[in-house]
């Protein structure tokens, strides 16, 4: 043995069966361990890298969604501008409406008022001719009926009383 390496049989045997094991043992870790420790990872990669499409697809449709949602919200305020102004003219157009009928009536009112004044006038203006007649009548008679000094007295009085009717004649008119 003095050699430190000896090609015999038996070494190259040995290194075959090594190099056979070695083969073996790759082939079948390979086979039952590294291609679907492999394709577990590449299926896992795949799907994580489906999920983030996926996130990003709904990303993107989520923020159409909030630009649809704020588009509606938008028409839906312009809208409600839309409708208070409406709200505000008709208030506007029922407040004119109000205001001339209340106008109407009381010019109907007022018209009613001065009809039944010039009414009342007429009628205190009957009233005091009829008393006129009256007195005169009774000034009349009495004058046919009383001697001079009573009669003076008597035309004194019934002059009084004429003017006091006068004065609520022109009282009237006024």
């Amino acid at each position: 043995m003095d050699r430190i390496i000896g090609f015999d049989s038996q070494l190259i045997i040995q290194a075959l069966c090594q190099i056979l094991s070695v083969t073996l043992c790759i082939f079948i870790l390979s086979k039952f361990l590294y291609f679907p420790v492999k394709k577990f990872l590449e299926d896992r990669e795949n799907n994580i890298k489906k999920n983030i499409d996926k996130a990003q697809e709904n990303l993107s449709q989520a923020e159409i969604f909030v630009e649809l949602y704020e588009q509606k919200i938008n028409d839906i305020a312009d809208k409600e501008r839309e409708i208070l102004k409406l709200a505000n003219e008709n208030a506007v157009i029922i407040k004119k409406d109000i205001i001339h009928e209340a106008n109407l009536k009381a010019k109907e009112i007022l018209n009613d008022a001065n009809e039944s004044i010039k009414l009342e006038l007429e009628k205190a203006k009957d009233d005091i001719k009829s008393e006129i007649i009256n007195v005169s009548w009774a000034i009349n008679s009495e004058l046919i009926k009383n001697d001079n000094d009573s009669k003076k007295v008597f035309l004194k009085n019934a002059f009084n009383v004429l003017e006091k009717l006068n004065n609520k004649n022109k009282k009237i008119n006024k």
